[in-house]
């Protein structure tokens, strides 16, 4: 089998650079007027800067844009949890709610949203539950609320489907986990559920 000479490499200098192949203090990227094609070949993900903000993406294979700036300047990715507890036993007057809030300093999108009874918690008796909702400026964020009673399984999170037509905050709006307790049989109060929520902010 024969080889044939190669007058140059059939490696890039940037891909060398990238490899690290080559000693090098930096790597420049060109700057793009547009996201580069979809890689069709292998799975590739692509680093590149857009001309228009001086922002840096990756392109991945299948086509996604991450805009890398996002969260830049929050030090968090632009993405919040907040964990809530419900601490002490729910009151035994039918509908008295229990709620935790967070006034919103920048805007975006509420991302995820989950509850559970927690291990130390206990669960309802018959007759008995805890509706927990999640909700911008009073109004629900969520397809339907989550309803936790004598079915449920002790720290087992249940994800709530989030409405995406009201799942949008503005800075000084304020979302708030609502918690609706129904009284039943012994033993009573409930106590103990958990709820998380995800959000994720805009550029």
């Amino acid at each position: 089998m024969g080889y044939e000479k190669l007058d140059s490499s059939v490696i890039s200098d940037e891909e060398a650079q990238l490899a690290g192949d080559v000693e090098t203090s930096f790597v420049e990227l060109r700057e793009l007027s547009g996201a580069p094609p979809v890689a069709t070949d292998k799975a590739t993900s692509r680093l590149y800067v857009l001309a228009a903000d001086g922002k840096m993406r990756v392109k991945d294979s299948s086509g996604n844009v991450i805009d890398l700036s996002l969260g830049a300047s929050l030090g968090d990715d632009a993405r919040d949890v907040h964990r809530n507890h419900q601490k002490t036993a729910a009151t035994t007057v039918t509908g008295q709610q229990e709620a935790w809030m967070v006034r919103c300093l920048k805007a975006g999108t509420i991302e995820e949203f989950s509850a559970e009874v927690s291990a130390w918690g206990t669960i309802p008796a018959a007759g008995e539950d805890m509706v927990i909702d999640l909700q911008i400026n009073g109004v629900t964020a969520l397809v339907a609320p989550l309803t936790f009673d004598d079915t449920a399984v002790l720290d087992t999170p249940v994800a709530a489907a989030i409405d995406p037509a009201a799942n949008t905050f503005a800075v000084g709006d304020k979302i708030e986990v609502i918690r609706t307790y129904t009284p039943g049989g012994a033993p009573t109060p409930m106590v103990g559920t958990d709820a998380t929520v995800a959000l994720r902010y805009a550029d």
